[in-house]
């Protein structure tokens, strides 16, 4: 969830950037890969924080694979912010939708609650959270 609530701040942080004009220089065929750096700069020393932390608590049982597993869910976040980003244009809609999005990924990924064993149906919404991918790896 860290790592979630961190691309949040970055997807708003380069909302901010492309409104005020920061990569209006920006040649129109590279112009994509500058709002997703953005994001990677936010979301790769917080995944290190979290590799550090299941460290200093002794749940990092196997290094590779949290590795591997922390690296895919970095990719994950930036596909699911970059599909945001062309779904939700405004940034006062992107503000309301994220306490949604964090809503619904707690209820829907075995985080906290499973309803999905409750409501079978619900499975079908936790393959459109990213959280979802990085548990596959455990």
């Amino acid at each position: 969830l860290f790592l979630l609530l961190c691309g949040f701040l970055a997807m708003l942080t380069t909302y901010h950037d492309e409104k005020s004009g920061l990569y209006a220089r920006v040649r129109r065929g590279i112009r994509f890969l500058y709002p997703r750096l953005t994001q990677l700069a936010y979301l790769l020393p917080a995944g290190i924080i979290c590799l550090l932390s299941l460290w200093i608590s002794d749940s990092l049982t196997n290094l590779g694979t949290e590795l591997v597993a922390l690296l895919s869910y970095i990719i994950v976040l930036l596909l699911f912010y970059w599909i945001l980003s062309l779904v939700i244009k405004n940034h006062t809609v992107l503000c309301a939708a994220f306490p949604m999005l964090l809503l619904c990924t707690l209820i829907f990924t075995p985080i906290i609650v499973d309803l999905s064993t409750f409501f079978p149906w619900l499975k079908v919404v936790r393959y459109v959270l990213p959280t979802h991918y990085y548990l596959l790896f455990f």
